[in-house]
Parts: structure tokens; sequence; C-alpha cells
């Protein structure tokens, strides 16, 4: 499936700091099938990308949509722990 697609490649291109690229994928993927995890990885993106602002937002949308630690995979945590941490200083 494409959306799936869409969201793995997202997530590649966080880790590579390609974090334009990653946003529009994961962009792409959202508008296919929302999920919680998949905004808390376009946070991720926009944080990458200094956009402080469209950050916080998806990571709020995200624990609207009950994202908290035990829905993540163990090695996402501390992501997830270092992201609001970032998010809540500024």
């Amino acid at each position: 499936p494409i959306p799936d697609l869409l969201y793995t490649q997202g997530v590649i291109l966080i880790r590579a700091g390609e974090f334009q690229q990653a946003i529009t994928s994961l962009q792409g993927a959202i508008e296919e099938g929302d999920s919680a995890v998949r905004r808390f990885h376009l946070a991720q993106a926009f944080a990458g990308n200094k956009d402080r602002d469209a950050a916080r937002f998806h990571l709020k949308e995200a624990e609207r949509m009950k994202l908290n630690e035990r829905s993540l995979d163990e090695r996402e945590i501390s992501s997830y722990r270092s992201l609001k941490s970032e998010l809540d200083q500024n």
C-alpha cells in the first residue's frame, strides 16, 4: 500500500536528515490514513526542519490520538521523550 511506503520513506528520510522530504512523504501517508505514530514522526520531521510550531501541533495531535510511550516501539521512546522535552522548553 502506498501510504505505508510513504510512511517508511518518511522515517528513513528523518534518519538521513532530509527533513523537508520526510515532511512531504509523511504528509502524503497521513492524507491516506492518519495515525498517532505517523503524526509523531511528522512532528520529528518538522522539529528537524526547525519548524517548532508545526512540530508542537503534530505532537499534540498524536497525543490527542492517544500516542504515549506504551504505543511506541521501545527504540522510539527516547526520541519521544527528547522531542517532548525540546518542544516544552520554548
